[in-house]
Protein backbone atom coordinates (compact mmCIF):
# COMPACT_ATOMS: atom_id res chain seq x y z
CA UNK A 1 0.00 0.00 0.00
CA UNK A 2 1.31 3.55 -0.59
CA UNK A 3 1.22 6.04 1.96
CA UNK A 4 2.39 9.32 2.42
CA UNK A 5 5.03 8.20 5.17
CA UNK A 6 6.53 5.58 2.78
CA UNK A 7 6.69 8.18 0.33
CA UNK A 8 8.18 10.46 2.06
CA UNK A 9 11.05 8.19 3.07
CA UNK A 10 11.83 7.26 -0.32
CA UNK A 11 11.86 10.43 -2.10
CA UNK A 12 13.05 12.99 0.68
CA UNK A 13 9.31 14.18 0.92
CA UNK A 14 5.78 14.15 -0.34
CA UNK A 15 5.45 14.64 -3.56
CA UNK A 16 2.93 15.67 -6.34
CA UNK A 17 0.23 13.71 -7.50
CA UNK A 18 1.28 13.40 -11.06
CA UNK A 19 4.80 12.31 -9.65
CA UNK A 20 2.56 10.05 -7.40
CA UNK A 21 0.60 8.83 -10.72
CA UNK A 22 3.94 7.75 -12.62
CA UNK A 23 5.93 6.56 -10.08
CA UNK A 24 3.44 3.71 -8.72
CA UNK A 25 1.03 3.61 -11.13
CA UNK A 26 -1.72 4.47 -9.06
CA UNK A 27 -3.95 6.94 -11.57
CA UNK A 28 -4.98 8.89 -8.60
CA UNK A 29 -7.89 11.87 -9.38
CA UNK A 30 -7.72 15.34 -7.88
CA UNK A 31 -10.67 14.95 -5.19
CA UNK A 32 -8.64 11.41 -3.90
CA UNK A 33 -5.68 13.61 -2.78
CA UNK A 34 -5.72 15.75 0.37
CA UNK A 35 -3.00 18.91 -0.27
CA UNK A 36 -1.14 21.18 1.51
CA UNK A 37 -2.39 24.83 1.95
CA UNK A 38 0.56 26.12 -0.10
CA UNK A 39 2.17 24.87 -3.46
CA UNK A 40 5.75 23.68 -3.25
CA UNK A 41 9.03 22.04 -5.13
CA UNK A 42 8.43 18.33 -5.72
CA UNK A 43 11.75 16.47 -4.76
CA UNK A 44 11.17 14.42 -7.48
CA UNK A 45 9.77 16.51 -10.73
CA UNK A 46 11.46 19.79 -9.33
CA UNK A 47 8.79 21.84 -10.53
CA UNK A 48 6.33 23.84 -8.70
CA UNK A 49 3.01 21.79 -8.23
CA UNK A 50 0.57 21.12 -5.03
CA UNK A 51 2.12 18.83 -2.98
CA UNK A 52 0.03 15.59 -1.64
CA UNK A 53 0.01 16.06 2.06
CA UNK A 54 -2.10 12.67 2.40
CA UNK A 55 -4.60 10.52 0.46
CA UNK A 56 -8.41 10.62 0.89
CA UNK A 57 -10.32 6.92 1.91
CA UNK A 58 -10.82 6.30 -1.98
CA UNK A 59 -7.49 7.31 -2.65
CA UNK A 60 -6.24 4.68 -0.22
CA UNK A 61 -8.14 2.11 -1.49
CA UNK A 62 -7.10 2.72 -4.73
CA UNK A 63 -3.70 2.54 -3.76
CA UNK A 64 -4.71 -0.78 -1.62
CA UNK A 65 -2.56 -3.07 -3.49
CA UNK A 66 0.43 -0.77 -4.95
CA UNK A 67 3.90 -1.25 -3.78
Amino acid sequence: MVTVSKIRKTFGGAICRRCLNREYGADLERSECRYEKHSGICPVCGERQHIVKRLALRGYIRTLFKR
